[in-house]
């Protein structure tokens, strides 16, 4: 595996957490909608998680607060 694709998964990965942390519930968005958002974000970080070997993604390790154990 190349640094590269490294640093790409540990990226998004942030990302993906940054967006889960961040996540609010806006005016005129239906509870399934919502749902569904929640249900996309577990799932990719889910996905992120399993391709990064189960391993922190950087400063700080997601472990202590994911919803993925």
């Amino acid at each position: 595996m190349r640094v590269g694709d490294d640093r790409a998964k540990s990226a998004s990965m942030q990302r993906l957490l940054k967006e889960f942390k961040n996540i609010a519930f806006h005016d005129g968005e239906s509870v399934d909608d919502f749902a569904m958002h929640i249900n996309g974000l577990v799932a990719s970080l889910a996905q992120a998680w399993r391709g990064n070997g189960g391993q922190p993604c950087g400063e700080e390790d997601p472990c202590a607060w994911s919803p993925i154990r």
